[in-house]
């Protein structure tokens, strides 16, 4: 869509309730290995994506490739934000991919220790802090819309290596802490899903949306964030003193909809908003699940909220509410 989703993440494994940001880190695909003969980087197992290590010497590809590109028009600002850049990135020989359903990334900026093989180089170690690493031209990402804009622009160049369209107009997420952008090499609408076992045997791994609150620094976002996203999407953070509800064609009036038709529930600030995006109900008509609105309200109303673990009602809205 062309706002982002504040918060999302991917689980890997749907039979635990933990946050596991693995997906983002390094896993095994033969290219570290093969070359320098180390283990360094963490098991396809433990995480379910790879990261793609290939950079582009030169985006476009080639001058038959730009001018393949300059026809479609719709990258005609890549060529002045994104591809004058990419001249001097260094170039990996095209790979052959060992499993087509396995989920990729590719670090737009930064990466976790061992993506830019630094030295010294060293083993992975689950309970270290891991330090984002800046990539050449880092100075190319430094917001959500600069990440989605590089995925955009990527997406040609994607396309002709892997020869896969699927490659095109890629999610990314974005770390808006440390600038890092990756670009998920999967569409969420598309993926494989295999979340029968913990321990599934090769590559398709489950891959779910999920909302935790040590993921608060990474939103997801599409190829097409549009340049407004900051004043004409939902914020980052919920609306303080602020009470949603319905509109009344006949009275004119904003009905709360705390008073109207909803499900309360006391819990955490920080469970209500979890639960909020984790919650579904399922439409009758569409069969298609969706994600509901909610209302939390301190459990004592004469104090300010100090913690996200402070108890209070989470109310689950059944409908949209259209008017504050």
């Amino acid at each position: 869509g062309s706002c982002p989703v504040f918060g999302k993440t991917f689980s890997m494994d749907i039979y635990r309730d933990e946050y596991n940001e693995d997906f983002l880190n390094e896993v095994s695909f033969g290219f570290l290995n093969k070359k320098l003969n180390l283990s360094i980087e963490i098991p396809v197992q433990k995480s379910g994506m790879a990261m793609y290590q290939g950079l582009f010497k030169y985006c476009p590809l080639d001058e038959n490739h730009s001018l393949l590109i300059k026809k479609e028009q719709e990258y005609d600002m890549c060529f002045k934000r994104i591809y004058r850049h990419m001249q001097s990135i260094r170039s990996n020989k095209k790979r052959t991919l060992r499993n087509k359903y396995l989920h990729f990334g590719w670090h737009g900026l930064g990466g976790r220790l061992g993506s830019n093989m630094n030295y010294p180089l060293h083993d992975y170690n689950p309970s270290e802090s891991h330090v984002t690493r800046k990539m050449r031209f880092s100075g190319l990402i430094k917001n959500l819309s600069d990440c989605s804009i590089y995925s955009h622009c990527m997406g040609p160049c994607f396309n002709k290596d892997f020869d896969n369209e699927c490659f095109r107009s890629l999610p990314v997420v974005f770390n808006h802490k440390t600038k890092e952008c990756v670009i998920l090499g999967t569409h969420e609408g598309s993926r494989r899903r295999n979340c029968l076992s913990e321990y599934t045997n090769g590559f398709e791994r489950c891959f779910m949306p999920i909302k935790k609150e040590t993921g608060k620094e990474w939103p997801y976002a599409s190829s097409f964030l549009r340049p407004d996203y900051e004043k004409k999407c939902p914020p980052r953070f919920p609306l303080n003193d602020t009470a949603f509800g319905y509109y009344n064609n006949s009275t004119g009036e904003c009905k709360s909809a705390v008073k109207g038709d909803f499900v309360s529930y006391e819990m955490s600030f920080k469970s209500c908003i979890e639960g909020l995006f984790n919650y579904f109900g399922r439409d009758r008509k569409t069969r298609r699940k969706k994600f509901l609105w909610g209302i939390w309200v301190l459990e004592d109303s004469s104090k300010k909220l100090n913690s996200m673990d402070d108890i209070g009602m989470c109310s689950i809205l059944k409908k949209k509410p259209n008017c504050v």
